[in-house]
């Protein structure tokens, strides 16, 4: 009966990894230094989301609302877990074990769909999140990217190695600092079915 139970609560890993996991330059790649190239910019919008007061922000808030999350499904998953066993453990035959197998394996499937409900809410929520922070952020990407007279920016995550003054990831980080530090939201509403045709 296990085996109707495999469903994921680490939706807290899920939601906050891809913020949390944020490219950074390799260790090997700060040995690389070299002259700074006129109009040549680099910049990692992972390295501002990860490091600008909205970011870190956004992530804490995703966490709680990922934990909240896991809070509601655990009691549900642990009573189907105690029931599967005590029916594994029953003298139940027949029939009987039949109908308590297919409710029990109905109320399995109904978590599921929850937590994937759930799952998929907890990604909505950060995706417009981080394009929140990163419709905030192109202001002071552009008003940096004049300043140092670009002709071409490059994600930094693309680059093996470039010149550190050519890098205007922290410059953008204390701009957008300086603009917001906490961005409020909720968990997103679960996406709607689409309407079935008549």
């Amino acid at each position: 009966m296990s085996k109707f139970l495999v469903i994921s609560l680490s939706l807290a890993v899920l939601a906050v990894a891809p913020m949390a996991n944020a490219a950074t330059p390799a260790a090997s790649a700060a040995n690389f230094t070299g002259p700074s190239v006129a109009g040549i910019c680099l910049l990692s919008r992972e390295a501002v989301v990860l490091n600008a007061k909205v970011g870190l922000a956004a992530t804490a808030r995703l966490k709680v609302l990922a934990d909240g999350v896991n809070a509601e499904l655990a009691p549900e998953q642990t009573a189907i877990q105690t029931e599967a066993k005590a029916l594994q453990d029953s003298k139940l035959s027949g029939d009987a074990l039949k109908t308590r197998q297919q409710a029990l394996a109905q109320r399995a499937q109904t978590l599921q769909a929850k937590a994937q409900q759930r799952q998929q809410q907890i990604e909505l929520t950060r995706q417009k999140v981080l394009g929140s922070i990163s419709t905030s952020a192109q202001p002071v990407i552009e008003t940096a990217y004049k300043a140092h007279a670009c002709g071409v920016l490059f994600s930094r995550d693309a680059v093996m190695a470039g010149g550190q003054s050519m890098d205007l990831t922290a410059e953008v980080v204390k701009g957008l600092d300086a603009r917001m530090t906490t961005l409020s939201f909720d968990l997103e509403p679960a996406p709607q079915a689409p309407a079935a045709a008549q």
